[in-house]
């Protein structure tokens, strides 16, 4: 049977013991049973056991003796002769605790984000544990917050596969059989966890899968042991690895392959249409594919896609564990990902305002700006209550800056000074817009001026 965003268990049947495990189950996993039944001698019903949090289904059970549906001790009035019909409920439960996904150094996870200081505010005010990185193709910078920390997939895997599936037929010169497309359609669109395990099965299981996520790479990734495609480890950079091999051209997927899986990340169910389109108009277009699981210390909710539109292009990944509910999770999960739409914007400028200093008659100011329309200067504009008269252009050296923006290069820091009165001011620049967009406030900062 099929465990719910989790992934294919073998059980042993016999008419006189309860279902156990075909083979050892993975770290942290452990097997529940509950059962209903009929006695057929008295007609009593009687009912037992223990349920976790991971569905995974039924057993049908018909004369069967009550150590069938349980290892306890039987009920009272129950005899060794006595035969029952109903099922036994079969399901997991993922234990933290016990399978820590330990961080992992990560390379090339990119910068803080432009916004980090709003985002970690935030996520101070929310219980578990989230990571989010996003890669801007306007700008060519990655962004990453908690990069190292590693989660629980659940059904967000279901790309991989599918990416994986892409990837042997293309390597053996053939399209996808119907069949595939099929259950990649259900898969995918549905989140359909029975197609997951037939396309894992086909690909090869955890070795297939991870043949190819390290063709992408996906280096901090750890498929799921057998069957177990939900238990597949990862963090939030290989998630935007995964995405930009989705997303935009590249050697591992061909451009027909991409154009097909991404159409299928688009047409997801409108009921797990939630996630990385939080925040995000319906003028832009969402491809994304959302796991959810509980486990015994919480839920982990996460999700990925691609968000493009006239004035953004990016791939995000917000993986979060132990959220006390789903619905709490998924409102950690679509906060975020309204900040990164409002902060990602194409056309208009992104900057900083570093630093202001003041010196007789005179204030001083320092920072950087780039617009997304142009690797030239920009001008800078300081206005001093509300007057402005004096420009420079954003074309010193700022490595740092050239560092998380590389499409841009290094040379976008400003300096310049403005003379004023003595007393308190009020200090604010601007980025001048160029092309499409508006020009941008970088900061405003009140000072005493000797």
């Amino acid at each position: 049977m099929t465990c719910a965003d989790v992934g294919a268990l073998h059980l042993i049947l016999t008419p006189a013991a309860t279902p156990a495990p075909a083979t050892a189950l993975p770290s942290g996993v452990s097997l529940r049973t509950a059962y209903q039944a009929t006695d057929s001698r008295t007609a009593a019903l009687v009912t037992g056991g223990q349920r976790g949090e991971v569905s995974c289904g039924q057993v049908l059970v018909s004369g069967v003796q009550f150590s069938a549906l349980s290892s306890g001790p039987a009920p009272a009035g129950v005899v060794a002769a006595d035969r029952f019909d109903g099922f036994i409920a079969v399901s997991l439960v993922i234990s933290t605790q016990q399978h820590p996904l330990t961080p992992l150094a990560v390379p090339d996870a990119g910068s803080p984000f432009p916004f980090a200081a709003q985002l970690q505010a935030y996520l101070a005010t929310r219980s578990g544990h989230v990571s989010v990185s996003v890669f801007d193709a306007t700008s060519g910078a990655t962004y990453s917050f908690n990069p190292g920390t590693r989660y629980v997939t659940a059904s967000i895997v279901k790309v991989a596969i599918l990416g994986t599936v892409l990837c042997q037929a293309q390597d053996a010169h053939r399209a996808l059989t119907s069949a595939e497309r099929s259950l990649a359609t259900s898969m995918i669109e549905q989140s359909d966890n029975n197609a997951a395990t037939a396309l894992w099965n086909d690909a090869g299981q955890g070795p297939g899968v991870g043949s190819f996520m390290s063709k992408v790479p996906m280096p901090s990734m750890t498929p799921g042991s057998n069957g177990y495609w939900g238990l597949t480890a990862t963090n939030a950079p290989d998630q935007v690895r995964l995405l930009r091999t989705v997303a935009y051209p590249n050697a591992v997927l061909s451009n027909a392959s991409r154009g097909y899986e991404e159409s299928l990340m688009r047409a997801v169910t409108p009921s797990q249409k939630w996630g990385v389109s939080g925040g995000v108009p319906a003028s832009a277009t969402v491809a994304l594919k959302n796991g959810w699981l509980p486990r015994s210390d919480g839920w982990e909710i996460n999700s990925i896609g691609h968000i493009s539109s006239a004035t953004r292009n990016y791939v995000i990944a917000v993986l979060t564990s132990g959220d006390p509910s789903m619905s709490y999770g998924i409102t950690t999960v679509q906060n975020v990902s309204s900040m990164a739409w409002q902060h990602l914007e194409r056309g208009s400028p992104i900057g900083s305002l570093d630093a202001v200093a003041t010196g007789p008659d005179r204030v001083a100011a320092s920072g950087w700006a780039i617009d997304p329309d142009t690797k030239a200067a920009i001008i800078v504009q300081m206005y001093i209550d509300r007057r402005a008269n004096a420009l420079a252009w954003a074309n010193r050296p700022r490595p740092d800056v050239g560092a998380a923006y590389p499409a841009y290069g290094p040379n976008h820091g400003y300096t310049m000074t403005m003379s004023t009165t003595p007393g308190p001011h009020t200090v604010c620049l601007f980025a001048i817009n160029t092309g499409p967009g508006a020009s941008k406030l970088l900061g405003c900062r009140a000072v005493a001026v000797p």
